[in-house]
């Protein structure tokens, strides 16, 4: 694998991934990549079972990726997302994920090299943001039947984390990834963020070998 340094960002949806995303793709360190897994390009490409070969291959072939989607190219998708210029050089290649959480054990098993940043967002705001966004909570749905286990979204899925029960399995697994893997694993709480981003951010980078540059100190002010 080329890239030194590989970062993922992990979160169920609704979570404040895609902020945080940007931050870290304002940095001229980084090759960015939007949720790879879910694109059509590596659709599925790995899994619970993959072996450190399939994951280094997938690593590498994402880091030359001309993927409109992965790229965040895609103007039906990408709306008004900041235009950063991708840096031949980087030295961190860097996705974000709201799905495939259950692969994360796994990969951080064969992938020594990476650094997982876990976004946690209170439940209840995930939840009223899940139930009103209407490309994801169809409004024949009844929300007191489905906040809780999100069956209808999830659709027996494994890859899926919509509802509080994959809420809690999720924050579940980053804790005992974090216990595991103390100095590769960081959780981040999106309300510190929020509350605190240029101080937040500087700690992320850190813990992620990367340098707090202009360019992402006038994004976030921006």
């Amino acid at each position: 694998m080329s890239t030194p340094f590989v970062v993922s960002i992990q979160s169920v949806p609704r979570s404040g991934s895609s902020w945080l995303g940007q931050i870290f793709r304002s940095s001229p360190q980084v090759a960015f990549r939007f949720q790879p897994l879910f694109s059509y390009a590596f659709k599925d490409r790995l899994g619970p079972e993959s072996s450190r070969e399939d994951c280094l291959r997938f690593f590498d072939e994402l880091s030359r990726t001309k993927d409109d989607f992965i790229l965040q190219h895609d103007p039906g998708i990408h709306v008004d997302y900041p235009a950063f210029e991708e840096r031949a050089d980087a030295s961190h290649l860097v996705m974000k994920e709201v799905r495939y959480n259950h692969i994360l054990s796994n990969l951080m098993g064969q992938l020594p090299e990476l650094k997982v940043v876990g976004l946690v967002r209170h439940p209840c705001a995930v939840i009223d943001s899940w139930i009103h966004a209407p490309r994801e909570f169809k409004h024949e749905w009844n929300i007191e039947e489905q906040w809780r286990t999100g069956a209808l979204k999830n659709n027996d899925r494994p890859e899926d984390c919509f509802g509080f029960d994959k809420w809690m399995e999720v924050a579940h697994l980053f804790l005992a990834l974090e216990t595991i893997y103390p100095t590769r694993v960081k959780i981040v709480r999106y309300a510190d963020l929020n509350t605190e981003p240029i101080g937040m951010t500087k700690d992320i980078f850190n813990f992620c070998h990367l340098e707090f540059s202009p360019s992402t100190e006038d994004f976030i002010h921006a």
